[in-house]
């Protein structure tokens, strides 16, 4: 489902002229074997890298290195992020800003707004870690996450993972 609470009244304004907006589609229409293959591979390929990084943030957590852990997490949402503008636009910015590609994808799936709630200050603190997982995490030595941030945290990459199921669910209806 589009998401037009980002542009109220957008699409009732006769003010605007057909130039100044781009209305992409509630759910790309596959159309030939072409571009229902192209889907395909898009999915196939974002849903094995998020899962990759997943089960690496699995991995790091048993063992203790939380830093690790939570880059991957942070990797696991970039790719099921990229997968779902992928799968709407055909195209993604090269971009490992979080909180970016979840606005950009909540255009296309109302279910990431609940994700991270704006209005929860809990929910944009476990946003900006994993945001500044990408660099300090790995780089920084005054980078620091505790146990049940980064349990939220998972569970919260989990959701976001559902998300590109139903997303794939939906297109391929």
């Amino acid at each position: 489902m589009l998401n037009q609470s980002f542009y109220p009244g957008l699409y009732e304004s006769d003010q605007l002229s057909p130039q100044c907006v781009i209305n992409y589609p509630s759910s790309p229409v596959i159309k030939g074997s072409l571009w229902k293959e192209e889907c395909e591979k898009n999915f196939a390929f974002g849903w094995q890298l998020s899962q990759s990084f997943y089960a690496g943030a699995e991995f790091y957590r048993c063992m203790n290195q939380k830093n690790m852990a939570v880059f991957m997490l942070h990797q696991s949402a970039e790719h099921a992020l990229k997968t779902i503008l992928r799968l709407y636009m055909r195209h993604v910015m090269e971009i490992h800003m979080i909180d970016y590609l979840l606005e950009s994808a909540a255009t296309f799936s109302v279910q990431l707004q609940d994700i991270f709630k704006p209005s929860d200050l809990s929910d944009q603190r476990l946003l900006q870690l994993l945001d500044s997982a990408y660099l300090d995490a790995r780089y920084s030595k005054g980078f620091v996450i505790q146990n049940d941030e980064l349990s939220m945290l998972t569970d919260k990459i989990k959701c976001i993972h559902d998300t590109l199921l139903d997303v794939w669910k939906q297109i391929k209806e």
